[in-house]
């Protein structure tokens, strides 16, 4: 499947997004693979990852509300520019490289420095003519996996648990230990240390951990450093 972004005015849509926040240009959405993406362009570089002075390009798959839990998709894509000179689109070293996993927390890869700005400003390599732009995509889903089954402990009916800490400032002791609670099918405690744990290298920050209640079962911390 490819999918091509006409930009009719870099210039202008680059002074647009200046004055955004996230400085980020999305395409409509297309369907590939039997997924919904979109391209995210950022004119002047993503400097959130390093992308400053380059023409940033990404790929995301979008409407994932629908997609079963836990779900991945691996695809393989590429990116072009259209070259106005030599009449042909072009790829970039490490844009066709390996298949690439999304998923819930990866939800867009694609390049911060796909092509340096400089590069793309120069009339004679032909991405940039009479300030439009040609950009492409094409995405070829893998489906490596036909059956999966996913195993978790948490219980649809949990709940958040909030602790409310009354006086915290006037709090002496090490340690405080919340009341116990229940969460897939376990009982838990959460544990403050308010000037941090002495027994680890946090000493002197907030450290918060996680505990099983039962003692003889293997406790699952994990230790927040603030």
């Amino acid at each position: 499947m490819h999918y091509l972004l006409k930009v009719e005015s870099f210039s202008q849509l680059s002074e647009l997004l200046s004055e955004t926040t996230d400085k980020r240009c999305e395409s409509m959405a297309f369907e590939a693979g039997g997924y919904k993406w979109k391209l995210v362009l950022y004119p002047v570089g993503d400097k959130a990852r390093n992308g400053d002075g380059h023409v940033s390009l990404y790929l995301m798959i979008v409407e994932t509300r629908t997609l079963p839990r836990g779900w991945t998709v691996h695809a393989n894509f590429q990116f072009f520019v259209y070259d106005h000179v030599q009449d042909r689109f072009c790829t970039f070293e490490g844009s066709n490289a390996k298949v690439r996993c999304f998923h819930a927390l990866k939800t867009e890869l694609g390049f911060p420095r796909l092509l340096s700005l400089r590069d793309f400003k120069d009339p004679s390599k032909g991405y940039l003519v009479g300030d439009a732009c040609v950009f492409g995509v094409q995405v070829l889903v893998q489906d490596y996996i036909e059956n999966q089954e996913c195993l978790s402990t948490s219980d649809p009916e949990d709940k958040p648990f909030s602790w409310n800490i009354q006086h915290f400032s006037e709090q002496n002791e090490e340690m405080i230990e919340s009341e116990s609670f229940m969460a897939g099918g376990l009982e838990w405690v959460v544990q403050l240390y308010p000037k941090g744990n002495p027994k680890t290298n946090f000493a002197g920050n907030l450290s918060m951990y996680l505990m099983l209640k039962d003692s003889t079962a293997k406790s699952i911390l994990t230790c927040v450093k603030m």
